[in-house]
């Protein structure tokens, strides 16, 4: 889940932040990669990614994203 302010406030996903911030630390080993980030952070890595040359579709999860950090 991408969490961050937004232009139109959505309760639901204020919601969902909130439930994902207390289960981020219990999401461990595979499922760690649907732990929640701000979108900053990822927007931080799409850019850092650019970068480096790489060749085909490469998929970042979580832990890689904050890697990029």
């Amino acid at each position: 889940m991408l969490t961050g302010r937004r232009d139109i406030p959505r309760v639901l996903e204020r919601v969902s932040a909130a439930l994902m911030w207390a289960i981020n630390p219990l999401l461990l080993g595979k499922l760690s990669r649907f732990r929640s980030i701000p979108a900053a952070q990822v927007a931080n890595a799409m850019v850092a990614s650019s970068h480096h040359t790489a060749v085909g579709i490469i998929i970042y999860h979580w832990k890689e994203i904050k890697r990029w950090q």
